[in-house]
């Protein structure tokens, strides 16, 4: 279902993006039923997005002000799975 994965860490906000995209155009897909009888029900299928974008900051709700964290190289770099 998933084709690919892509987090990406911006430390100017102290957030982490991920986009997901699935193989499927799933995200905010729906059907709405056109005619709906006893015996057969008609309906149409709205295809949805294929990505799906996360925002998540990891700063404590319950802090006033931001803690340090060491921070390595990898830290200000994307990772893409596949």
């Amino acid at each position: 279902m998933i084709e690919k994965i892509h987090v990406h860490y911006d430390a100017a906000t102290n957030e982490h993006t991920l986009k997901i995209r699935f193989q499927f155009p799933i995200v905010g897909d729906e059907y709405k039923v056109i005619d709906n009888n006893e015996k057969t029900r008609n309906y149409k299928i709205i295809e949805g997005d294929q990505v799906k974008e996360v925002r998540q900051s990891f700063l404590s709700k319950f802090s006033a002000k931001k803690k340090a964290v060491k921070r390595s190289s990898l830290a200000t770099k994307s990772v893409t799975v596949e």
